[in-house]
This record gives structure tokens, C-alpha cells and sequence, in this order.
């Protein structure tokens, strides 16, 4: 072009608002405006005789290649004179949306094409929040108009409702005046009633007390008669060991056998003297002092006791206090652990060695004890009688079934639960929740294995 058209074009490209860029048929860059470098974060004069490509997403090169090729070989064009929008590649990488307008022209057989680029990115903002604001206006809308339906809705309601209030203020009048004429009817019973209950309650408060002395009395009664019974029981098995010094030399096997069951008899009878004993002393010591009482001292005690039993069935005790203080009378929970470590032992299956865990811990406002083993355990069905006096569920050990009767009566009378769970031939667990009053926790939790 002359001095002057390449001139005016310059001036005027530069001022452009828009990209201005031509290329040749190889699609190398032969002159991009001020804009063009702007746009695509370019400096002045750094894409000239680069290739369009690099203004263009990977996902566009191909088809620029394709659609080039065809237009040169064919001269039909396909986007040449319209209006397009696409994405451009801008030299930090970041992909954004652009109006492409294209043209070509053809000079000594060679093709040239120029394009005017826009950056729509504003444009396509603007759309989305346009269609965006448009939803939730129409949104709106749509909401404004059911509240009209439902306000409609409720005015007929309203008005239907107003005409059955006019019908009914009559009707609720006569009700009142009925209403009131009852409650002072009902006021008067009351008051009688009130007399009567207070006349109820005297009586039974000295039902009560009754109760309360014949408890004693009957306690007392037990004792008495449990004491007084072990001196015919001795004075019998001294009998029994007479007869049979003097009669050795003459027993046959019928007789020893009289005598052999004489003997268990008095046995049993010592062993149910004992238990009314021990009875007796549980609901005495029910109300005993109260006191903080560590769980691990009075446990120790227990295991104490058991030492010979556990070296023999080579059993396993294992410990995990993490409440170590009760506020609970010492000989109860004595008792409570002494008659659970009984049971574990007494019930414990021939086969497998007997794992035995104790365990206390922090239930908001309740402490928790635990005994668990590995016995022989109880079905279901039989659960429910565990606890009553003399109940024995396993009659092929020795024993009376009162220990776990004594517990129930010790934890309850002190505001607490005892529940068991249990399975045959796999063991089980003992859990008792009593109030905490002042519980401290173990500062070091470990296993211990005796």
C-alpha cells in the first residue's frame, strides 16, 4: 500500500477500541493493533510473525487448521463475513470470551485475512447477572402470585369463619353460663374430696410406720430365730457323729448311706442358718455409715480372699478403674464384690480358662461398676429370676442363691440399678449404677493381670 494508506491505516488501527490483527495464508502474524496487545497481555511488537495459535485455547487449533485449509483450497467461506463469538488465549494462560468478525482478501495469489476482536468478557458478566436477576424475578413473581391465590384462599376462609362466629357467640355464652355453673359444682366436690384425701393420708402414714415396725420386728425375728437355731443344729451333728462312732462296727451299706444323707441334710440346714444370717445383716448394714471408699483397696481385699482359688483355675483378673472413689459404705460394696467374683469363679466353664474384667467409670451423674466373665451364663428365659431369695439356676454347682439377692437389696436401697447380661456358654456381665455422691477418678489406668 502507499505511504499514505499504510499510514492512515496505522493512526487509525491504533486509536481503535477494538483488536486489530491480519495474517497471512500460513497463518503467521503480520500485524496486530495497540488494542490486539492489551487484550492478550502482550507487549507492543511481540506477536508479529508468531502464529494465530497462540491466540488460541488448544481446543480451537485444530479446527483453525482444518477450516483454513478448506477456505484456500475451496474459496467458499464458511465464517468469513459474519459476526462469531469464541474464546481467546491470553499470554498468562487464562482463557476468556471475545466477538470475532473475519474477512479476507487475495494479492498476487497470496490470502490475507484480518479480524476485529472485541472482549465480550463484560458482556457475557452482564448477560448471566441479567438472566440471573430475570430468574429470580420471575421467581418472584411466581411467589407473588400464589400469595394472592392463598390470600384469596383465606379471605373466603375469614369470611366463612366470621359468619360461623356470629352463629356460635350465642351458642358459647349458653356454654359458659353452663361452664360456670358446673366448676362451682366441681369446686365443692373438691373441697370434700380435699378432706377425705387428708383423712387417707393420715391413715396411711400409720400404715406405714406399722409397716415399718413389723419390718424390723420381722428382721429381728429372723435373726433371733436363725441364732437360735444353730444350737439344736450343733447339738444334732454331735448327735449324728455319736450314732455313728457307735453303731460303725454294725453299718451296712444302707445305713451308711441313712447317715451319709443325715449329715447333708444338717449341712444344708447350717447353710440356709447362715444365709437368714447374712439377710439379716445386709438390711442392717443397709443404712450403715457412708464414707469415701476406695474401690481398689476393698478389691484388693477380695482378691485377697480368692488367692488360693485363682493359683488353682489359673484364672485372669484384669482391672480398669477409671473411677477409683465412692461415696458407698464399705462393707456393702465389700459384700457387692465379694458375691460377684464368687459367682465368676463358682460358674466358670471346664472349657476354657477363666478371664474375669472389672471395670468402673463416669456415667454423668452415676458411677458404673462392671463384672464380666467367661463362664458358663445364663439363658434369657431365666434372667429375670436371678435375683430373687434362694433361686439357684445352676443346681449342678453348690450354692443357695442368696448372694445375688443381697446385691439387688444393697444397690437399691441406695438409689441404684443392677442389670445382667448374659449368654449361655459365653459369659457374663454384671453392670451396677449407683449415684455419684463424690467420685475421683485414677489419675494412671492400667491393666492389671494376677
Amino acid at each position: 500500500m502507499s505511504n499514505f494508506t499504510k499510514y492512515s491505516f496505522e493512526a487509525i488501527s491504533r486509536t481503535a477500541t477494538d483488536s486489530i490483527i491480519i495474517s497471512d495464508e500460513n497463518s503467521q502474524i503480520i500485524f496486530a493493533n495497540k488494542k490486539t496487545y492489551e487484550i492478550f497481555g502482550y507487549k507492543e511488537g511481540e506477536l508479529t510473525g508468531l502464529n494465530m495459535e497462540i491466540l488460541m485455547p488448544p481446543g480451537y487449533r485444530e479446527g483453525h487448521k482444518a477450516g483454513l485449509e478448506r477456505y484456500i483450497n475451496s474459496g467458499v467461506p464458511k465464517i468469513i463475513g459474519h459476526t462469531i463469538e469464541i474464546e481467546g488465549l491470553r499470554k498468562d494462560g487464562s482463557i476468556f470470551p471475545l466477538e470475532l468478525s473475519l474477512s479476507s482478501w487475495k494479492e498476487n495469489n497470496n490470502y490475507f485475512f484480518s479480524g476485529i476482536i472485541r472482549d465480550i468478557t463484560r458482556r457475557k458478566q452482564l448477560r448471566r447477572e441479567k438472566e440471573a436477576l430475570n430468574f429470580h424475578l420471575q421467581e418472584k413473581q411466581n411467589e407473588l402470585e400464589a400469595m394472592n391465590e392463598e390470600l384469596q384462599a383465606s379471605e373466603e376462609e375469614l369470611r366463612a369463619a366470621n359468619e360461623d362466629l356470629l352463629i356460635s357467640s350465642e351458642k358459647l355464652k349458653n356454654l359458659n353460663d353452663s361452664l360456670e355453673q358446673k366448676v362451682k359444682l366441681r369446686t365443692k366436690k373438691i373441697a370434700e374430696q380435699s378432706a377425705s384425701i387428708e383423712k387417707i393420708n393420715e391413715d396411711l402414714k400409720k400404715k406405714n410406720q406399722d409397716l415399718l415396725k413389723l419390718n424390723v420386728d420381722l428382721d429381728n425375728f429372723i435373726y433371733t430365730a436363725s441364732h437360735d437355731l444353730k444350737s439344736p443344729a450343733v447339738n444334732l451333728e454331735g448327735l449324728v457323729m455319736l450314732l455313728k462312732k457307735d453303731m460303725e462296727p454294725h453299718l451296712d451299706g444302707q445305713s451308711e448311706a441313712l447317715i451319709e444323707m443325715i449329715e447333708n441334710s444338717i449341712h444344708k440346714l447350717y447353710k440356709t442358718i447362715n444365709d437368714l444370717t447374712e439377710i439379716t445383716k445386709a438390711q442392717r448394714n443397709l443404712e450403715g455409715d457412708m464414707e469415701e471408699v476406695s474401690i481398689k483397696e476393698v478389691l484388693d481385699e477380695v482378691k485377697h480372699d480368692f488367692q488360693k482359688i485363682v493359683i488353682e483355675s489359673g484364672a485372669k483378673l484384669e482391672e480398669y478403674l477409671k473411677v477409683n472413689t465412692i461415696h458407698f459404705n464399705r462393707s456393702n460394696l465389700r459384700s457387692i464384690i465379694f458375691n460377684l467374683l464368687s459367682n465368676a469363679f463358682k460358674y466358670r466353664s471346664p472349657e476354657r480358662s477363666l478371664i474375669i474384667s472389672i471395670s468402673s467409670f463416669n456415667d454423668d451423674d452415676h458411677i458404673i461398676f462392671c463384672v464380666e466373665d467367661n463362664g458358663l451364663g445364663i439363658a434369657k428365659h431365666l434372667q429375670p429370676k436371678l435375683f430373687t431369695m434362694f433361686k439357684r439356676l445352676h443346681t449342678h454347682i453348690e450354692g443357695t442363691g442368696i448372694g445375688l439377692y443381697i446385691i439387688k437389696r444393697i444397690v437399691e436401697n441406695n438409689g441404684g440399678r443392677i442389670h445382667v447380661d448374659s449368654d449361655v456358654n459365653k459369659g457374663s456381665r454384671f453392670k451396677i449404677s449407683l449415684p455419684k455422691f463424690s467420685a475421683v477418678p485414677l489419675i494412671i489406668v492400667e491393666e492389671k493381670v494376677y
